[in-house]
C-alpha cells in the first residue's frame, strides 16, 4: 500500500498559507507480510508436530519478541511525539495564528520523522541481532509489529496535516473576500 507523496501543491502567499507536505509513507508489502525492503531470508527449520509442537511454537515466538523488545535500549529511546492540541480555526484566526499553528504542525512533522527512523533503526538491530535465531513466523512476526507502528503514526501524521491544510484553505477563502 503506498500513500501520495503530499496532500496538494504549495503556493506562493505567505509563510502560513503553505500547505504542509509529507515525503514518505506507508511501506510497500510484499505477498508475505514483510516489507519489502527487508530482505527474505529462507532457512530450514523443525517444528514440532500437532496441536501441542504448533502452541509451543507460537508462545515461544511471542516470548522472544517481547524479550527482544524489553532488552533493546534503543526501544526506550523511541517516544511516540504528543500531537498538537489545538489548531487554529481558520473563520477566526489570524495570521499569526495560522502561522503558529503552521510551526506546531511542522515541528510535530519533525518530531514524528525523528520517531519513524528510530522505529525503523530499531527494527532493523533488533532482525540483525536476532537473525540467525529467529524463524521466518518470528520475522514475519517482527516486520508486522514495525509495519502497524509505522502505518499508525503515518495515519495521525497525515490525518493533523490534512486537518491544518483544511484550515488554512478556510481562511485563505476568509481573507481573499
Amino acid at each position: 500500500m503506498a500513500r501520495p507523496e503530499r496532500f496538494e501543491l504549495p503556493t506562493n502567499w505567505f509563510e502560513a498559507s503553505y500547505s504542509i507536505q509529507l515525503s514518505y509513507g506507508r511501506l510497500p508489502q510484499r505477498d508475505d507480510g514483510m516489507p519489502e525492503a527487508e530482505p527474505v531470508v529462507s532457512s530450514l527449520r523443525t517444528r514440532p508436530t500437532g496441536q501441542t509442537g504448533a502452541l509451543i511454537m507460537k508462545k515461544s515466538s511471542y516470548l522472544i519478541v517481547l524479550l527482544a523488545s524489553l532488552t533493546s535500549t534503543s526501544w526506550a529511546a523511541c517516544l511516540y511525539p504528543a500531537k498538537p492540541t489545538k489548531l487554529p480555526d481558520g473563520n477566526t484566526a489570524t495570521r499569526d495564528e495560522m502561522v503558529a499553528g503552521k510551526k506546531r504542525v511542522e515541528q510535530y512533522n519533525a518530531d514524528m520523522t525523528e520517531y519513524l527512523n528510530c522505529i525503523k533503526a530499531e527494527y532493523d538491530d533488533s532482525v540483525a541481532k536476532q537473525a540467525a535465531t529467529m524463524t521466518e513466523e518470528q520475522k514475519q512476526q517482527a516486520a508486522k509489529v514495525y509495519t502497524g507502528k509505522n502505518d499508525a503514526a503515518m495515519d495521525e501524521l497525515q490525518g493533523l496535516a490534512g486537518q491544518f491544510n483544511e484550515q488554512l484553505r478556510v481562511f485563505k477563502a476568509k481573507t481573499a473576500k
